[in-house]
């Protein structure tokens, strides 16, 4: 969590240096080519990471090397084809994306370094190689800001935005390392039935993944369309901010996964309780998050990016919303993943998706960025309230509902009385507030401190 903390407030100590010298415009289109790569990335992973995480730990029906070599090597392959067909057919839809030609050398890049950076981050956690992956973190994203300040001063176009985002994606790669090439041309020894009963445990993602990326970055293209690049710029500015959260999202719902389904192996037992109680802990500090995010993400913008971006503040507390929902999805798939029935999410994830294409259709030509910000703080929360509910049968979480009720009451009435600008000058009105959010977080501290159960927390 701190390494990504750190590698967040990087990107912030550089948002003063790169919105004053790239325009609104440079960084809509980068923002667009980014949710291309996430789009063409997650179709080509194909949920096999999913995969990877789940059978590996299932010894009694896999062998673990076999496992390994047959993910991998699907991953790079499917890696691979997509970035081909995207070199081959991006020429022809760029200018309807409002792309520029020469972006293809990214994209086809940050498909391949997305697939294999989901691929690498999940064998380091297989290997409790936590602080590998956390120096990884780090040194990526003082790379990618280091690389783009100095193509900025050098190119005020998209170049230095879509550099550092390929930079993000290779350099864990090569920290945290791939199998050895003699495993990954070597066949893995899978009969059809255990590539097949492999393939399965994460084909959900398919249908999933997708839907996704429709939630999360569809509004985009739909401000692209009804409004401008520029407005997709401004947006994705404060958009920046507002994700801020996924910080905690990144760094340990990852590893609630994983841990989850190594205690279920170990034969824990009834897990309930333990699973409920990190659980617990795990809403309350994504809540905790939101209204840090919520209360200071305005003051934060009006600190460090330049004047012409202060205009899309507003969205800041829906977006920080959407990523508190995206958390709650994250614990409940876990319990699905580790329940081998992660299929049931699929018809959840395609109505949010429908949800969030007619909510997008109807609300961002009318209200522009604040409709976009509503529509994923909707949609996420749709998908989330159905996949936490419908987890209760599949594995049972032991949850005090009416003190996790209370706790998000207090942090919501907080939040909407932190949301306005306490005072002209921002730092001033972030010191203002700070008190109130201490007083919460200790609140949420002395709520759900107690046990820390399975390893979840120290390996994060």
């Amino acid at each position: 969590m701190v390494s990504n903390l750190a590698a967040r407030l990087l990107a912030l100590v550089t948002m003063p240096i790169l919105t004053g010298l790239l325009s609104p415009d440079v960084y809509g289109s980068a923002a667009l080519a980014v949710t291309l790569i996430s789009l063409l990335s997650v179709v080509a992973l194909a949920g096999v990471d999913v995969s990877y995480v789940r059978s590996y730990q299932n010894k009694n029906d896999h062998d673990p090397n076999a496992v390994e070599a047959f993910v991998w090597r699907f991953a790079l392959a499917a890696s691979a084809v997509v970035a081909l067909i995207a070199w081959i057919g991006l020429p022809y839809v760029a200018d309807a994306l409002g792309l520029e030609s020469y972006l293809i050398f990214f994209v086809v890049a940050g498909i391949v370094g997305s697939v294999a950076h989901a691929m690498a981050q999940a064998r380091a956690r297989l290997a409790n190689r936590y602080r590998l992956l956390s120096a990884s973190v780090l040194i990526a994203a003082l790379g990618a800001a280091v690389a783009a300040i100095a193509m900025a001063w050098w190119r005020r176009d998209v170049t230095a935005l879509m550099a550092a985002t390929v930079l993000t994606s290779l350099i864990p790669v090569i920290m945290l390392g791939i199998p050895s090439l003699r495993r990954l041309v070597r066949p893995s020894g899978l009969n059809s039935t255990a590539r097949s009963s492999i393939f399965q445990v994460g084909v959900a993602a398919v249908f999933t993944a997708p839907a996704y990326w429709v939630l999360a970055s569809s509004d985009r293209w739909f401000l692209g369309y009804f409004v401008d690049a520029g407005a997709v710029g401004i947006y994705s500015v404060s958009y920046t901010i507002a994700v801020m959260g996924m910080l905690v999202n990144n760094a340990f719902l990852p590893v609630w996964t994983t841990e989850t389904i190594r205690e279920v192996e170990a034969g824990a037992g009834d897990s309930s309780r333990s699973l409920g109680e990190v659980a617990e802990q795990l809403f309350a500090l994504l809540l905790i998050v939101w209204l840090a995010i919520a209360a200071a993400g305005g003051d934060v913008l009006r600190l460090l990016a330049a004047p012409e971006f202060h205009a899309a503040r507003i969205i800041i507390p829906l977006i920080a919303l959407a990523v508190l929902f995206h958390g709650v999805i994250h614990i409940a798939t876990g319990l699905f993943i580790v329940a081998d029935k992660l299929k049931q999410t699929i018809w959840w994830w395609l109505g949010g998706g429908v949800l969030c294409l007619a909510a997008n259709a109807l609300l961002v030509p009318e209200f522009g960025m604040v409709g976009a910000a509503v529509t994923q703080a909707v949609s996420f929360g749709f998908v989330a309230g159905a996949l936490l509910y419908r987890s209760g049968g599949v594995i049972r979480l032991d949850l005090k509902w009416a003190r996790l009720t209370a706790f998000a009451v207090a942090v919501l009435v907080s939040g909407y009385a932190l949301l306005p600008a306490w005072s002209e000058h921002p730092l001033m009105s972030l010191l203002m507030k700070a008190p109130v959010g201490i007083v919460v977080l200790l609140i949420g501290v002395r709520l759900f401190g107690g046990k820390r159960p399975l390893g979840l927390w120290k390996r994060t």
